[in-house]
């Protein structure tokens, strides 16, 4: 089931929400607002790599040895 990012037209929430495939047509309402004139915005993620945010810790990417090193 994937999670949508939307971003209300009338109150500017953005928002994400958990859509099922059954309930793709269903109309999505902002859960501040609760109008139904949202839209689905284009949400970025991050996928291992460095996305040159810098810094040390985090999850992903090409830091360090390899799992299992040896």
């Amino acid at each position: 089931m994937p999670i949508y990012e939307y971003n209300c037209e009338k109150c500017g929430k953005t928002f994400e929400k958990l859509v099922r495939a059954s309930d793709r047509d269903k109309e999505v309402e902002c859960p501040d607002c609760g109008s139904s004139k949202v839209k689905k915005v284009f949400s970025v993620f991050g996928v291992g790599g460095d996305a040159g945010t810098g810094g040390s810790g985090g999850h992903g990417g090409s830091h360090g040895p390899a799992c299992g090193g040896g």
